[in-house]
């Protein structure tokens, strides 16, 4: 799956016109790699390392978006 930058967001090649932001971007990437993952019988040592790493950066992603809101009396 190839993702083309659009401003903030992402555009999906091939996919009539769909964007995502990129929170949707990282988990799209993450399930791909993780049914990659199944599929092969080799070594799994590569895509495991890429999960990771994806995993952090939503972890980073999810853990911006999240504020405290003031309190209101």
């Amino acid at each position: 799956m190839e993702f083309i930058k659009k401003g903030n967001n992402y555009l999906i090649k091939n996919s009539n016109g769909r964007i995502v932001s990129e929170k949707e971007k990282l988990q799209l990437e993450k399930n791909e790699l993780i049914l990659e993952d199944i599929k092969s019988n080799v070594c799994q040592e590569k895509t495991t390392k890429k999960i990771s790493k994806i995993n952090k950066k939503l972890k980073k992603t999810t853990d911006d978006t999240i504020k405290e809101a003031d309190k209101t009396v």
